[in-house]
């Protein structure tokens, strides 16, 4: 498999150290983003299906990364009026 001109930037600062002070900066660049946006729709769909049913109950998330599409489900439950349902994240 060749390696993409990312994946080589990557593993040069890794080698040398600088790997997280890159992270650092690529996040004041780019902003905090979610890893997956596609799960954000979903996340929506999923909670007017909820609202629409009168369905109750927890919110349980595994393997979050950054927190961004838990943080999104919080947002999306208080818009929609969802109330008492607890979010778990792991």
């Amino acid at each position: 498999m060749e390696l993409t001109a990312r994946d080589r930037v990557v593993g040069v600062l890794k080698t040398v150290g600088l790997n997280k002070l890159a992270a650092k900066v690529a996040y004041r660049l780019e902003g905090f983003k979610t890893a997956n946006t596609a799960v954000l729709g979903a996340v929506d769909r999923s909670f007017e299906h909820v609202r629409a049913n009168g369905i109750s109950g927890d919110y349980l998330e595994f393997g979050v990364f950054k927190g961004a599409s838990l943080l999104h489900a919080q947002k999306v439950a208080d818009k929609l009026g969802l109330v008492g349902m607890r979010f778990i994240g792991f």
